[in-house]
Order: structure tokens, then C-alpha cells, then sequence
């Protein structure tokens, strides 16, 4: 265990020694702004830069920071702002604990991680980025609570990514309040992804209907959109032939739809001029 210093957190960016960073526990007496703040170097354009990721009650913001600016950022919250950080190294993973005055403590342990190829990052940015953690990927079982991809999740992964991309081609197309209907659900993984990219990563007010035919599957999602604190997201049981929906609905998601579901599914698309 040493004392914290801010020269040998610039030292790790200076040595290109970091590969991850969760900042977290907000001090109490400071005015609140964000409540975690996650770092990891990207490449941009053949230039490094430092994304973080800004977690606030309901949404999720990114920046890309220079090094020079990454360095003041770490001098301005680590202490003041944040008790604590956990700094994930090519040579250590270091736990910093900052006191009631602000002095740290560093406590270093054998790494566990290891260098995420940074033209990865050049050649696809994902609208939802690997190695930030993210709730619902979580609870569905396609990352850890570090927000790393498990292999065999890695397929959905790039799905969900894609999917939002059409997503947000379509912004422009809707409006601050949405409402979303996705018949033939399925374990919803697409669903979570909607809400969590319109209501946490653009801010919108959404409210957002699945509908399947298998009881335990919606037991399941609303179970977890509960626990996610996901207000806005609910689930029902039941027919794409047999639903109703007397409000206006901007858009329709029928993914997992089949045979004649299809077709229902397209009609009452057209009805409501989804």
C-alpha cells in the first residue's frame, strides 16, 4: 500500500499503461452531478484520445478527451469528487481509496486485464461500447458487471449495436416523448437495448409495449425492467392479432414475428402510422 499521487496517474497515461478506469463513489457535501465515470483509451482517426463514460439516474454520456485534457480531469474529480477509483493497468490493477481530506491510498494488485487492441476501436465504434458497463446487458447475461462481453454473447452483442443503428437513423423521424410497440418479443434483449439507448443515451421519453405468447418469458421482463428501474418499459401477454392499442404509436418492432404474424404485425403498422 503507498500514498496516492496525481504524477503517477499521468505517469500511466504517459506510458500508455491504462487500459481501463472506474471512478465511482461520490463524496458526500459536493454538489452531485454524475454518479460514475468510466475511462478507456480509443483510437480515433489514427489519434488517441480517452473516452468517458458519464453515468447519470437515467442516461449515459460520452466525451472524448485528449490526454492532456484526460490528466485534468483525473486532478479534478479523484479526491474532490470521487472516493474512489479503480485503475486497470498493463502491469497492476490499482485500487485508490481517497479519505475525508482528499489523500489517497493505493493499494496494487496483480492485473487481471489485458490490452484491448485499440484498432478494434478504429475500425467499429459501437453506439453501446464494450468495456463500459451497461445495466441491462448485465441482466441479460451479455456482459459482466465490468462490461465485458462474454464470448459466447459476442454475436448478440454486435446484433444490439446494429439494430440501434437503424434506431438512430430514424431520430430525426421522431419526437422527445415515443411510443413503441414490439410484437413477438421474445427474452426482450432487443427491447432493453431501445429503451436504454432512447432514454439513457438520448434522454427521450419513451414508453415501450412487448408482447409475446409465453408467460414466463414476460414474467421474466417485467421482472427485470423492474429491477432495472426501467419505468417506462412493460410487458404483456398475448396475440399480435388480438392487440390494441387505442393511443398514437410512432413506431412498431416486430423482430421475431412468423408466418401470419407478419402480416398482422405490418397491418396494424399501417393503421396506426407507426
Amino acid at each position: 500500500m503507498s500514498n496516492y499521487n496525481i504524477s503517477d496517474i499521468n505517469q500511466l497515461i504517459d506510458d500508455d499503461e491504462l487500459i481501463f478506469c472506474v471512478l465511482s463513489n461520490v463524496k458526500k457535501g459536493v454538489e452531485k452531478d454524475f454518479n460514475k465515470a468510466d475511462v478507456k483509451p480509443v483510437v480515433i482517426k489514427s489519434e488517441l484520445f480517452f473516452q468517458v463514460s458519464f453515468f447519470y439516474d437515467q442516461k449515459v454520456k460520452h466525451q472524448n478527451m485528449s490526454a492532456i485534457d484526460i490528466k485534468i480531469f483525473f486532478e479534478k474529480v479523484l479526491g474532490h469528487y470521487f472516493k474512489q477509483a479503480q485503475f486497470y493497468t498493463k502491469s497492476s490493477d490499482q485500487q485508490v481509496l481517497f479519505n475525508k481530506k482528499g489523500e489517497g491510498t493505493v493499494l496494487k494488485k496483480p492485473p487481471t486485464r489485458f490490452k484491448v487492441e485499440l484498432s478494434h476501436n478504429r475500425q467499429k465504434q459501437y453506439l453501446i461500447s464494450e468495456g463500459s458497463p451497461c445495466d441491462f446487458m448485465e441482466a441479460l447475461g451479455v456482459m459482466d458487471r465490468e462490461g465485458r462481453v462474454f464470448k459466447k454473447m459476442y454475436d448478440k452483442f454486435r446484433q444490439l449495436n446494429k439494430y440501434l443503428e437503424f434506431v438512430e437513423d430514424s431520430l430525426p423521424a421522431l419526437g422527445e416523448e415515443i411510443t413503441i410497440i414490439d410484437f413477438g418479443c421474445g427474452k426482450a434483449y432487443l427491447t432493453f437495448a431501445l429503451y436504454y439507448y432512447l432514454v439513457k443515451m438520448k434522454n427521450r421519453k419513451v414508453k415501450i409495449i412487448g408482447l409475446d405468447l409465453k408467460s414466463d418469458v414476460i414474467e421474466f421482463c417485467n421482472r427485470t425492467a423492474e429491477s432495472l428501474g426501467y419505468n417506462g418499459l412493460t410487458f404483456q401477454l398475448g396475440d399480435i392479432k388480438d392487440f390494441e392499442y387505442a393511443e398514437g404509436v410512432d413506431m412498431v418492432v416486430s423482430l421475431h414475428a412468423c408466418d401470419t404474424a407478419t402480416d398482422e404485425a405490418i397491418a396494424k403498422s399501417v393503421r396506426w402510422q407507426a
